[in-house]
């Protein structure tokens, strides 16, 4: 299993608990203790017993929730809440294949457009940054990212992208005082960008 693709289950690991807090109006710091009686020890635990239900199911949740002293120096006491909450649909889980040494990812139509950076300086053989667009348009297989139509080159450490009307925004890491000054043993940055950088793809021209 990929470095990207196991953040990708850990997101949706996280996703699916967060569904949970809100469908149970839970507040922050309650502890998920059981659900349908089963002790919770953690995240990826509880997705997959959510993955279980379905629409309508009735799920039995125990929650332990620390309430703060009123009086200064007294003990806080814990409350257990128990109850059930009836599950809302869930979308289908798919997983996508990724480029690797994704840092950011947005979306424009059938397109797919990742940012990709490999290193600071020129310690690495290849340090450049990217953007990397697929079209999935023609993509046999729902797992596909299809077919790779562009790739351009951009200063090192690029990091979140975002389309916006016809032109892709990105930030980069470059400028960060750890890889600004090297502090970190590794060099310092070749190309220090502290500003958001906009671009025009021209992806409606591609044919």
């Amino acid at each position: 299993m990929t470095e990207a693709f196991q953040k990708q289950i850990e997101q949706e690991a996280r996703q699916a608990v967060t569904e949970l807090l809100a469908e149970a109006k839970l507040k922050k710091g309650d502890v998920i203790y059981s659900v349908n009686n089963e002790l919770i020890t953690s995240v990826k635990q509880l997705s997959e017993l959510l993955e279980k239900c379905t629409k309508g199911t009735a799920v039995t949740l125990e929650i332990h929730r620390t309430i703060p002293a009123e009086n200064e120096g007294a003990e806080p006491t814990e409350q257990i809440l128990t109850g059930k909450i009836i599950l809302d649909v869930r979308g289908n889980v798919l997983y996508r294949s990724t480029p690797n040494y994704v840092q950011g990812i947005t979306f424009s139509g059938d397109r797919t457009i990742f940012s990709c950076s490999y290193g600071r300086n020129s310690t690495k053989k290849r340090f450049l940054s990217e953007l990397q667009v697929y079209n999935r348009a023609d993509a046999t297989d729902d797992t596909m990212l299809g077919e790779l139509e562009l790739a351009v080159a951009l200063p090192p450490m690029v990091e979140e992208v975002e389309v916006v009307g016809d032109e892709v925004y990105m930030i980069f890491e470059s400028a960060a005082t750890t890889y600004l000054e090297g502090t970190d043993g590794k060099g310092q940055s070749t190309c220090p960008i502290d500003k958001m950088i906009a671009v025009k793809l021209g992806l409606d021209s591609i044919k």
